[in-house]
């Protein structure tokens, strides 16, 4: 079984809450006094927020430091994501969809230009 190491667990939770909120990475930043890069750097789980600044994001974020380790269950962020993931299977699904009309449009328009070049 593999384990899932808690700066990943914790990047992925402070992404996705970002993201929930609605927040860019520039407002966090500038919340913080941090630069966006710093915001970044935490939510790919390359570095970790220094304990006061995970403090201000929990704050921020409306959270608790338990819900960004993943030991306190989070319901609000569990629905976000998989309303997201729907979205986004639907937006993938549109696309393929769009790609097949596009394609018969093209087929459509070389029947025509074929059948002004027999008339």
């Amino acid at each position: 079984m593999s384990r899932i190491s808690i700066k990943k667990v914790m990047s992925y939770i402070l992404r996705n809450t970002r993201l929930m909120r609605g927040y860019t990475q520039q407002y966090v930043a500038d919340q913080l006094g941090k630069t966006i890069n710093a915001v970044s750097q935490w939510e790919m789980g390359k570095t970790s927020p220094p304990a006061d600044d995970l403090m201000e994001l929990c704050r921020i974020y409306g959270i608790t430091p338990n819900q960004v380790f993943g030991m306190e269950s989070f319901p609000e962020l569990e629905k976000f994501v998989h309303e997201t993931q729907e979205l986004e299977a639907q937006i993938e699904a549109l696309e393929k969809e769009q790609a097949k009309i596009e394609e018969k449009i093209k087929r459509l328009n070389e029947l025509k230009n074929n059948n002004r070049k027999l008339l």
